[in-house]
């Protein structure tokens, strides 16, 4: 990618991290840190900055709906075979429905080891972990076509052969030519990074696509797109002419959907930025009587 002078050089490292069962992404560049923006910032006394929030950070947590899935799976999981005792959770507490149960139906001794089964319930891939995983099974299969290698999986084919024969029908200039993948980029004036999964071209103008694999395309991904494109026109004084989100899932197989209104999606994206830096400011007067 061929970024403005002032980018040229500097280098954007993608770290990992864990908030409990969760991960998340966070970006260093340097000379750019969050802005005041992330929890690390806020803390007292202040904490150093890992770096800029990710495009996902504010799609993901207010565009989409998966802290009520997981929410209500504990919940479940609580009610059958107890809450754990602490975050080490090698314990449960006394009373879930289950314990109830064979205490009743044994008399009085409920042998089964519940600690055990609640673990290898929480093992069993969700709906979600499959779906991720297999996206990023496609994601590799289709990087090894466009470098090439035709050797592909036959689990990820049907969906690799749907997204090339959709790239190769093009626009109206012509097939996607794809330019580049895995792009990071960043926004220095709005501080937040992501990475692209694909850069094409269509004649001269600049495509920029994101592939999904779930279940639907929800709204969050057109933000998700948009905001995609607004960093990489910052960083390279180019302007993108499509954004497209496209689901290749052997479920509900293939579909590609162009964000029609780029501007109005991007200022949706700005709206929830500032939404969940708003949100995250608010601070309470605890009285407890």
């Amino acid at each position: 990618m061929k970024v403005l002078p002032k980018f040229e050089g500097l280098e954007i490292v993608q770290r990992t991290y864990k908030a409990g069962a969760n991960e998340y992404h966070r970006y260093e560049v340097d000379g750019f840190d969050c802005g005041g923006h992330c929890t690390d910032c806020r803390a007292t006394p202040k904490r150093p900055c890992k770096g800029l929030l990710s495009v996902t950070s504010f799609t993901g947590a207010y565009g989409g709906i998966g802290g009520a899935y997981i929410g209500g799976m504990n919940h479940i999981l609580n009610a059958v075979f107890g809450e754990y005792t602490s975050k080490a959770k090698d314990e449960l507490k006394v009373g879930g429905w289950m314990f109830d149960f064979l205490r009743s139906s044994l008399d009085g001794d409920p042998h089964m080891d519940l600690l055990q089964c609640r673990q290898e319930v929480e093992e069993i891939p969700t709906p979600g972990d499959i779906s991720r995983d297999y996206g990023t099974g496609v994601h590799a299969a289709l990087e090894s076509v466009l470098v090439g290698d035709r050797e592909v999986p036959s689990r990820y084919a049907g969906s690799v052969a749907d997204i090339m024969a959709w790239l190769n029908r093009g626009g109206k200039d012509g097939p996607y030519i794809v330019e580049d993948s895995e792009v990071s980029v960043f926004h220095p004036e709005l501080r937040y990074a992501g990475q692209i999964d694909c850069v094409a071209r269509c004649g001269d103008r600049v495509i920029i696509i994101d592939w999904k694999s779930g279940k639907e395309i929800y709204p969050s991904h057109a933000m998700q797109v948009a905001a995609y494109a607004m960093a990489y026109s910052e960083m390279t004084g180019l302007e993108v002419s499509e954004a497209w989100v496209v689901k290749a899932s052997p479920i509900t197989g293939f579909e590609a959907n162009q964000v029609v209104d780029l501007a109005q999606a991007q200022k949706a994206f700005i709206a929830m930025q500032e939404t969940k830096r708003n949100a995250d400011r608010i601070k309470w007067r605890v009285d407890n009587g």
